[in-house]
């Protein structure tokens, strides 16, 4: 009894591989769209089509920490100890990369602007209030190296505890998406009247950007995870499509970030119970590898990627092949020293005290 207890409850789960591959995906997908963007260089029209919606790789990563938050939310003792992972997991390395911004754009480049619209500078980042609180100078203030995205984690790290307290069913978790949907999009429309009240360029897409706005893709990853522990899996795909079928029809851009959470719901829940044959143990060894530096990968990539071309055109110029060598090979050596030297020896330390703790 006890065995067939177990094999039902493991059921109710999604399996890593599926995490590990969507992880991959979503941080090829980023790294790719920026680096195309970031060289000044004419491309084959190929390459536009093939990449243009590649910023939609955020959409993934939200989705799938929307299920996996919960997860964690869940598995944990107290609330206490969900912060520490939480926070354990993406702090160390974020502040890493913003002190390294202060360093290269501040005391190197003397290029940021003053914060004009809250005055309050770099704070923005260290309390990820860039992804929440619109500024004048959007891409120094909001999105240096592509860091709203952070604020979009830490809002929803705070907010997931009060959802599973007062969200108890799959049904429920329906009407909070609803709720949370319709919430982001007022809010978007306040946050672009905002930007466009001091004129910054590119308000609409700007204000899609913002953290609540994002909030949606969350909860379609979260709704995920209550179909599943309640095995109402298949119904929530059964919306998912009817709601990705209603949005395709109505729309001449068939790509926004709706939709691409749609996606990963769907490949989420139809791929749930995935894993890997015999034949294809390397390849899942492949991916948890490399799913393992995906959120180093996405933190590294755009400070590279954006020195290399300063440098390209103040020191030296290069072509699109040795940028590429250059971007990739400084990558994996960032990703490989933030990695080893911050985020696995704060993580120990963290395990360490909670150890002592106990």
């Amino acid at each position: 009894m006890a065995d067939k207890q177990s094999s039902g409850a493991m059921k109710n789960t999604i399996n890593r591989p599926v995490f590990d591959m969507l992880r991959v995906l979503a941080a090829a997908m980023v790294f790719m769209i920026h680096f195309a963007g970031f060289r000044n260089l004419p491309k084959p029209q190929f390459v536009f089509s093939m990449f243009r919606h590649f910023n939609f790789g955020v959409c993934i990563f939200f989705v799938i920490s929307g299920y996996l938050i919960m997860q964690s939310v869940e598995s944990s003792s107290s609330l206490k100890e969900y912060f520490i992972k939480r926070v354990s997991r993406i702090i160390p390395a974020y502040y890493v990369i913003i002190i390294f911004a202060i360093i290269v754009w501040d005391l190197m480049l003397g290029q940021m602007p003053k914060d004009t619209m809250l005055g309050i500078g770099w704070v923005r980042y260290f309390l990820f209030l860039n992804g929440i609180v619109p500024s004048a100078e959007y891409y120094h203030w909001n999105d240096l190296w592509g860091l709203w995205t952070m604020s979009c984690f830490m809002l929803y790290y705070l907010i997931a505890p009060v959802i599973r307290k007062y969200i108890k069913s799959y049904r429920a978790s329906l009407v909070f998406l609803v709720a949370v949907t319709v919430f982001a999009y007022g809010y978007k429309a306040v946050y672009y009247a905002m930007l466009t009240r001091y004129n910054v360029p590119w308000a609409a897409e700007t204000a899609g950007d913002c953290a609540v706005f994002n909030l949606t893709s969350f909860a379609f990853g979260t709704v995920a995870w209550y179909a599943v522990r309640e095995g109402k899996d298949k119904n929530y795909m059964r919306l998912v499509i009817a709601a990705l079928a209603c949005f395709l029809a109505a729309r001449e851009d068939t790509f926004n970030r709706i939709i691409w959470s749609l996606l990963t719901v769907a490949f989420i829940l139809a791929m749930k119970d995935f894993t890997y044959g015999g034949r294809t143990q390397r390849l899942g060894g492949l991916f948890s590898f490399f799913s393992k530096y995906s959120f180093t990968v996405y933190l590294v990539h755009m400070p590279i990627i954006e020195l290399t071309e300063y440098f390209s055109e103040h020191v030296m110029y290069l072509g699109y092949a040795p940028f590429l060598a250059i971007v990739l090979s400084a990558t994996v050596v960032m990703t490989a020293l933030l990695h080893h030297l911050v985020e696995v020896p704060f993580a120990k330390l963290i395990k360490r005290r909670r150890t002592c703790q106990k």
